[in-house]
């Protein structure tokens, strides 16, 4: 039986946050977004989030289990009474 390795939910969620900015991109490259100086900051300041949030998310989601502090099953498992 094969198992598939099952991706977090924050290394999705980081992933999906770091695409954003590319799209806030196109939106201003093609003057879909207005330009005053408001909606500019605004934009430039959700970006920045964006990066900040989504890398940190990523990161933090592709850390090994016991590293994050997740359950694992060796936790809850009896000592093998042959094993030293």
């Amino acid at each position: 039986m094969v198992r598939e390795k099952k991706t977090p939910t924050s290394y999705t969620l980081g992933v999906v946050l770091l695409y954003v900015p590319v799209a806030l991109g196109l939106l201003v490259v093609f003057d879909i977004l207005a330009s005053t100086t408001w909606m500019q900051i605004t934009t430039t300041v959700v970006i920045i989030a964006c990066v900040g949030i989504g890398s940190y998310l990523a990161w933090w989601g592709k850390r090994p289990r016991q590293a994050r502090g997740e359950w694992i099953p060796s936790k809850t498992l009896p000592k093998d009474d042959d094993a030293e």
